[in-house]
């Protein structure tokens, strides 16, 4: 019969601390030493969140997209506050070079154009800031679905 995972808070402190770690590692040693592109948004839609995706093209052309950051917030964030939990999350958690960061993407939101312009452009200097890029991929591929008569 088995006894259920979640029955016995021992057993998640035993197997959800190192789950955890195994998939931060693989997630660093998949951007190791990659040129990223950063995709940030945020949303208010049914609470408050923002989250954060990088990419990188591989030595094979294949794409690699993941988001490394997901958090839920009590409110609406402010430049400042955009600019410290991307450089906490790129820097410190994923331990992405400063070098190796080459795009912010996000909406044209007037605190996400301030992050960029006020903090990120001199911390990442060779960075670009694309404003609407999440947005226009969305909107390409909803369009391009729609054209194909599926």
């Amino acid at each position: 019969m088995g006894l259920p995972l979640l029955s016995d808070d021992n057993l998640l402190r035993q197997y959800l601390g190192p789950l955890k770690m195994l998939e931060v590692n693989t997630l660093i040693a998949e951007f190791k030493d990659e040129f990223v592109g950063v995709y940030h948004d945020g949303t208010t839609y049914l609470g408050e969140a923002f989250c954060i995706i990088l990419r990188c093209v591989k030595k094979d052309f294949s794409t690699v997209l993941r988001l490394v950051k997901l958090a839920f917030l009590g409110g609406s964030m402010n430049n400042t506050q955009i600019s410290a939990i991307l450089m906490d999350t790129i820097c410190q958690h994923m331990r992405v070079n400063t070098s190796n960061v080459l795009d912010f993407m996000h909406d044209s939101a007037s605190a996400n154009l301030l992050s960029y312009n006020d903090k990120l452009k001199h911390v990442f200097m060779y960075s670009n800031d694309n404003t609407c890029m999440p947005h226009t991929d969305n909107h390409v591929g909803t369009l391009s679905l729609c054209d194909t008569g599926a």
